[in-house]
């Protein structure tokens, strides 16, 4: 028997992951999950206090996610942070 997994549905298991970007300023990237996201968590990792990242769920993309980020300084010019889509 073949299960198969659509993770548009909630009693499936969200994608979890940690991704580390050089950047900064501000500025947006978009993290491919390969499906449709409803709902994202993130989590900064080492971020200054100024430093802000937010998750955008955008209707039209089948694949990901948007990360916006802002006030990123120069030193370390670095954003990581850890997800959770589904």
């Amino acid at each position: 028997m073949r299960r198969r997994y659509d993770l548009r549905r909630s009693d499936n298991f969200p994608l979890t992951g940690d991704m580390k970007h050089a950047c900064h300023g501000e500025g947006e990237l978009f993290v491919y999950t390969g499906f449709p996201v409803q709902s994202v968590v993130i989590v900064p990792i080492g971020l200054g206090s100024d430093s802000e990242l937010k998750a955008r769920v955008d209707e039209s993309s089948t694949s990901g996610f948007y990360v916006e980020y802002s006030n990123i300084p120069v030193t370390p010019g670095m954003i990581q942070f850890s997800f959770t889509a589904q």
